[in-house]
């Protein structure tokens, strides 16, 4: 361990030359004794990462229930309001 409350970041790209990086420390969040307080880290070769379909389902399945949230949010404010207007 080096620090702790550091922030991390991970990524990858489909760049060729930086498929992985890693970044640890900030600006405001500096590694001590790290030369500019920051560590980037980058892996050439790295193999892997996600599927775009996952991501694609992810926002369907999340748009699908906002919709059927949203129909019930309507449906209760419909229904308030014929029963004050009785």
């Amino acid at each position: 361990m080096i620090a702790a409350g550091v922030p991390i970041h991970v990524m990858t790209t489909p760049r060729d030359g930086n498929r992985l990086e890693l970044h640890a420390g900030d600006p405001n969040f500096p590694l001590p004794g790290i030369p500019g307080g920051r560590l980037r880290v980058v892996w050439p070769d790295y193999q892997g990462g996600h599927s775009p379909m996952l991501s694609y389902a992810r926002y369907a399945w999340g748009g699908g229930v906002l919709i059927v949230l949203l129909g019930f949010a309507v449906a209760a404010v419909r229904r308030d309001e014929r029963g004050n207007l009785t």
